[in-house]
């Protein structure tokens, strides 16, 4: 694995290459500034020597002179010692210090370095008589109307040295803290990324087996926290998900249990003996009856799959929800012939939603089966329509037996039915399928009781 395709790798190489960057830069700053301090140290001294050089130099009536037995003294008596003077009058060499051999030497380059208009001075960088590098000072003045140029010369020999050995120190030492850089990266890192680390381990430890465990928040800092608050949360919503996926397994697998066993009994019944053609036919009948059963609840269950995985918003497009509920009528027409039930419409609005023809007719079927399956004979079902601002309110109600308020939360959970109907036809799926489509339309449906007798059912959908 590339040590960039980790966290502590990518830390420790963002670390070591800008500790590495910033000790450069500060070498190249701190050679900078020592450099500038030590030039400017020079210019202080030729600076100081020039106003003494200037306190020597007089006017005596028509001529000017020069104290020469003060300038001759020190450091400028000596030959080649780096230290140096010239004065010019009227352009011709008047005086050289005894250290300048030769006299007529040029202390001057071609180009200043720096010019002060005001004091009339020019600093040059040149090289001196013996190779040596040197700051020259050049001052220009009058005195009795005669032009005095003074050129004081500093060697630059020892500064240039020491900048040198300073450059070669930085030169060794910046290897050294680069490297160290990178240590305390590396140790950095693995400090700050140790919670990381045990919180891996705590994830390790949870599976499908217990799901029921959770992360401690408190134990890691406070980033990770959050995180472990996040995942909890994630862990809840995935043990309910696993939770109600075995509740449906377990429930379909009851569920279907019955039929098949009655299949079984009915065909070992009927191979028990020769048995007349009736006989036969009225098995086969009750064959395909619990058959039907069967493949309601297998419908059922697929329509739930298809929901949950969000095939169902993906068809959506402006449907009319007055034309869903005219199929759904139409395909209950039967059954509420069979069962002697009125079929009463209230439809005040034309509405149009978003969301799946298909789905939206298999609710409206549902609510609509149920309001005919568990009325009274000769009892109603009374359709109401209508659009309130933005939002859609559809209502089923019918004359029924009602439901049991302790059962009412109950009756939109899977493979539930109530008590007073267990022994009626019915595979327990229809109304949390009618819920599923309702919510995926973003809408929300809930039941109550009628005072008359019965149930209502209102659905709200957000309007197209």
């Amino acid at each position: 694995m590339k040590v960039g395709d980790s966290i502590k790798g990518r830390l420790v190489l963002w670390i070591f290459f800008a500790g590495a960057v910033m000790v450069i830069l500060l070498d190249f700053v701190l050679l900078h500034q020592f450099t500038k301090v030590a030039l400017h140290s020079v210019n202080n001294v030729l600076h100081s020597k020039l106003q003494i050089m200037k306190g020597l130099i007089h006017a005596h009536a028509n001529y000017i002179e020069v104290e020469l037995a003060e300038v001759a003294r020190g450091e400028y008596s000596l030959p080649s010692s780096g230290h140096y003077y010239q004065v010019f009058i009227n352009g011709h060499l008047y005086l050289t210090s005894p250290s300048l051999q030769p006299a007529f030497f040029n202390l001057l380059s071609d180009t200043p370095e720096s010019y002060n208009a005001k004091a009339q001075e020019w600093i040059y960088r040149t090289v001196g008589p013996n190779g040596e590098p040197l700051l020259v000072l050049r001052n220009d003045f009058y005195i009795k109307e005669q032009e005095v140029s003074i050129r004081i010369a500093e060697t630059l020999a020892e500064t240039v040295t020491m900048l040198s050995r300073l450059e070669h120190l930085f030169y060794l030492l910046t290897p050294f803290f680069i490297l160290l850089i990178g240590i305390v990266g590396y140790l950095i890192s693995s400090h700050a990324l140790r919670p990381l680390t045990l919180f891996t381990d705590a994830l390790e430890r949870i599976n499908h087996n217990n799901l029921g465990e959770r992360i401690e928040p408190n134990g890691f800092t406070r980033e990770l926290q959050i995180f472990a608050e996040r995942f909890n949360s994630l862990l809840e919503r995935l043990q309910t998900a696993f939770t109600a996926e075995k509740e449906l397994i377990a429930n379909a697998a009851h569920e279907l249990k019955t039929p098949l066993a009655v299949i079984r009994a009915e065909c070992d019944i009927a191979l028990m003996k020769e048995r007349s053609g009736e006989e036969y036919t009225e098995s086969l009948q009750e064959v395909r009856t619990v058959s039907d059963t069967m493949l309601r609840q297998v419908n059922g269950m697929l329509t739930l799959a298809r929901i949950d995985s969000g095939i169902l918003t993906r068809a959506f497009q402006p449907t009319s929800l007055n034309r869903c509920l005219d199929d759904a009528m139409e395909l209950v027409k039967t059954l509420t012939k069979k069962h002697d039930i009125s079929m009463y419409q209230e439809i005040r609005d034309e509405v149009t939603v978003l969301g799946d023809r298909d789905a939206l007719t298999e609710a409206l079927v549902n609510l609509l089966e149920n309001a005919v399956y568990y009325n009274h004979p000769q009892g109603s079902v009374t359709v109401t329509l209508q659009q309130l601002n933005q939002q859609i309110l559809l209502t089923v109600q019918d004359t029924g037996m009602g439901i049991p308020e302790d059962e009412l939360e109950q009756v939109f959970c899977k493979f539930y039915r109530a008590k007073a109907v267990k022994g009626m036809q019915g595979t327990g799926l229809g109304l949390s399928i009618t819920k599923a489509i309702v919510l995926g339309h973003q809408g929300d449906i809930k039941v109550q009781n009628v005072a008359s007798g019965g149930v209502c059912f209102t659905i709200t959908l957000p309007s197209a």
